[in-house]
């Protein structure tokens, strides 16, 4: 679980640095006929800056899987643009999940903590790493006894997504990817997990809303 934070914090920082490094050029340009009152207003507005030194609000939205419902699983976050260079940019994610899911070893009735990082590398071309910390109630069938604890859950995707404009401002995006997630820990194990964590592999269409 640390090391899934500490990666997330890089990312985020990473992010926030690149685009310092941006927007440095942008205001010393502008500074030069500008009062320091109109210095400090830019540094606080929450615009991100292109490699050509322009201005554009910060992307923003909603996004959440097409294909978790179906298995029991509902959620949704909320995505925020923090660096934007070429034709690349990147958003922190933040949200939550719902798990209410029945299996052959029992069900699941958890809340979660949806946080994640999209990169986007070249184009519409994206990887998605997601962490979902959880406080899970396990009612197993094996033996009738349920198990209360918190587990970690954490997913990498790449994906490629298609933009369709509903409107000037509004966006629809749809994300198809491939998805590998695995279980990083469980702090009250059910018998015949108590050593085995939980790896999938599975096709997967995010639904996003940017505005």
């Amino acid at each position: 679980m640390l090391y899934v934070r500490g990666i997330l914090i890089v990312i985020v920082l990473s992010g926030f640095g690149i685009k310092s490094l941006l927007t440095q050029e942008f205001l010393i340009d502008k500074s030069k006929n500008a009062p320091f009152s109109t210095i400090l207003n830019d540094l606080s507005n929450t615009d991100t800056v292109t490699n050509s030194g322009l201005k554009k609000d910060l992307r923003k939205g909603f996004v959440t899987s097409s294909v978790a419902p179906f298995i029991g699983i509902y959620g949704i976050a909320y995505f925020l643009e923090i660096t934007s260079f070429h034709n690349t940019r990147g958003d922190v994610l933040l949200g939550l999940a719902h798990q209410n899911q029945k299996t052959d070893d029992g069900k699941f009735n958890g809340i979660s903590l949806v946080i994640g990082y999209r990169q986007f590398l070249y184009n519409k071309l994206c990887i998605t790493e997601m962490f979902y910390p959880n406080y899970n109630h396990f009612l197993s069938s094996i033996d009738g006894k349920t198990y209360k604890g918190f587990d970690g859950f954490n997913e990498i995707s790449l994906g490629w997504e298609f933009e369709f404009k509903l409107s000037k401002k509004v966006t629809l995006a749809l994300t198809p990817q491939f998805t590998y997630g695995q279980a990083l820990f469980r702090t009250n194990p059910w018998p015949k997990h108590k050593d085995e964590l939980q790896k999938i592999f599975f096709p997967d269409v995010y639904i996003g809303i940017s505005f």
